[in-house]
């Protein structure tokens, strides 16, 4: 089903309920962390909002784990697989393009998010496999029915535990949305992008699959304005209460094609960073279903930090991966 705010509220609550106590992690729960605690210090500006409540800044980021038991699924154009910055953690999955990757353009998108999903310096989770799965050609175009393949490609053959992000929106479409239930229902936890609006204001329920419940969708946050004059939504995010949680856009730094860096703004870093989230939870609950991970991404956001003013029906939440 597509949302609404009392359904999102709703449903939230309903799954919440439904949990035996304690299903959401306790002292007692057999987890697996995988990976060392550590600290970056003078990380980008997108990882070092994201691990703290308040401004300003702390120049530093820090994990419990680097979530090296998870699988994560770039559904974008090609990965640059043998970047370094991925440390050998970037392999192929699928590439359902068919064309040939003749220039840095086809592997642009989908290596700046899979460097901010789980690349060593700019990812929020720094040790998760990485996957490609490309679907958008060399010129950062696609089709519905291309992202359902990749969507079904993903369901088909995911590692568990697996986190799958689309940092791009479409025009409505429910044949794309069908694919992201059926692939949640699976076990794969779907992150997406609800993007930046062609004309503001735009709601980011009129979007697949931002629209679906069941997906985690990221909004951008401004983190360059978030720096210096408080948290804010980026203008051109798209807003309304389909939208999970807002996190950071504007200002980050990713790698690109090649050994180099790619030092632009990329479009959809709200859900890669979201996705690496949803990693790092996976990291340390490897067993913890889609609704569960999305839950507790909700649970233990930043509350009421954004304007009320400026947010419409957007829920007042940033992405947060610290300590709850």
């Amino acid at each position: 089903m597509t949302r609404s705010s009392s359904v999102k509220r709703f449903a939230i609550a309903g799954a919440l309920l439904a949990l035996a106590p304690g299903a959401l992690g306790s002292p007692a729960e057999a987890s697996t962390p995988q990976g060392a605690s550590g600290t970056q210090s003078n990380p980008s500006l997108s990882l070092d909002r994201i691990d703290q409540r308040d401004l300003p800044l702390s120049r530093s980021y820090s994990w419990t784990t680097k979530a090296e038991n998870v699988h994560v699924y770039v559904v974008d154009t090609a990965i640059h697989q043998t970047h370094v910055d991925f440390e050998g953690r970037a392999t192929e999955g699928v590439d359902l393009v068919g064309e040939p990757k003749g220039s840095d353009l086809c592997f642009l998108s989908g290596t700046a998010a899979a460097s901010l999903v789980g690349g060593a310096k700019y990812g929020a989770a720094k040790g998760v496999q990485l996957k490609s799965v490309r679907v958008r050609d060399c010129w950062q175009e696609t089709t519905p029915a291309r992202v359902v393949a990749g969507i079904n490609w993903v369901t088909a053959h995911a590692q568990r535990p697996a986190v799958a992000v689309l940092p791009f929106a479409l025009a409505p479409n429910n044949a794309v949305d069908e694919a992201i239930r059926q692939s949640v229902r699976s076990g794969v936890s779907w992150v997406t992008s609800a993007s930046g609006a062609k004309q503001s204001p735009e709601d980011a329920c009129s979007f697949s699959p931002a629209r679906v419940s069941e997906a985690i969708t990221a909004t951008p946050l401004d983190v360059a304005l978030s720096a210096t004059a408080g948290d804010v939504l980026r203008g051109d995010a798209r807003r309304g209460p389909c939208v999970d949680v807002a996190a950071p856009s504007s200002g980050p730094t990713a790698m690109g094609p090649g050994d180099g860096q790619n030092l632009w703004d990329r479009g959809g870093s709200d859900s890669a960073y979201t996705a690496g989230a949803a990693a790092l939870l996976l990291g340390e609950h490897p067993s913890w279903t889609p609704a569960q991970v999305q839950q507790e991404l909700v649970r233990k956001s930043t509350k009421d930090k954004l304007n009320p003013g400026l947010i419409g029906a957007t829920p007042n939440r940033i992405l947060y991966t610290g300590a709850a």
